[in-house]
């Protein structure tokens, strides 16, 4: 291993070190989610995500079968999360009271099922169900409002994924498809034959993985 090697392996370990400690200390942020009917001839849900500021942080559509489980990896993929809780508790009116001007009243409009958070709302026809026994629970469509927090990665912690093979995409502890690969050269042959290290880093999570390579 060069000199030049070692300082390149020793950033790329630092700058993992720092993504994983930013992963694992979340910032506590709180998102209310209002989910509507798509409308029009669109077959499916609205779904918008504000801030307690009354800031729309992200909106998506998706299909009307769409569960929770979607919902919360679309949410985590977008916001970089390690993972969040779905909290049930009323929000009180004045949460956008200090919104002024038409963007932030559309926005309001938009966020008036926050009243009855984890509230059924209606069926794939537009109709309120007869029945609650008839809502499907995973199904984002059984409501009119969620509260959502982001929280420490319950899983993967104290796992060890170092079994000497690294992620080329997909990183195996938070599942999020931003991985870096780096390849490095430390031997050659006289025949051409040669071999190295590469290192993977989750952009997300930080988890740095080793795997040797030879052309033997």
């Amino acid at each position: 291993m060069n000199a030049h090697h070692s300082t390149a392996y020793k950033q790329l370990q630092e700058d993992a070190q720092a993504i994983e400690a930013r992963w694992l200390v979340p910032t506590g942020r709180i998102l209310i989610v209002c989910i509507q009917h798509a409308g029009g001839d669109a077959h499916g849900l609205h779904v918008s995500c504000f801030t307690l500021a009354g800031e729309e942080a992200l909106a998506i559509d998706l299909p009307m079968d769409a569960t929770l489980s979607e919902l919360e990896s679309t949410i985590k993929d977008s916001f970089q999360w390690a993972a969040l809780d779905f909290v049930s508790k009323d929000v009180k009116d004045n949460i956008f009271a200090s919104c002024s001007g038409p963007g932030p009243r559309i926005r309001w409009q938009r966020a008036r099922c926050l009243a009855n958070i984890i509230a059924p709302c209606w069926s794939v026809n537009g109709e309120a169900p007869e029945s609650d026994t008839t809502l499907d629970t995973s199904l984002c469509r059984s409501y009119k409002a969620l509260t959502v927090k982001e929280v420490a990665s319950p899983k993967g912690i104290d796992h060890n994924y170092r079994n000497g093979r690294i992620d080329t995409r997909t990183c195996h502890r938070c599942g999020c498809n931003d991985v870096k690969v780096n390849e490095f050269t430390e031997w050659c042959k006289m025949n051409g034959d040669a071999g190295g290290s590469m290192i993977s880093v989750c952009m997300t999570c930080g988890l740095y993985l080793t795997e040797s390579w030879d052309d033997e």
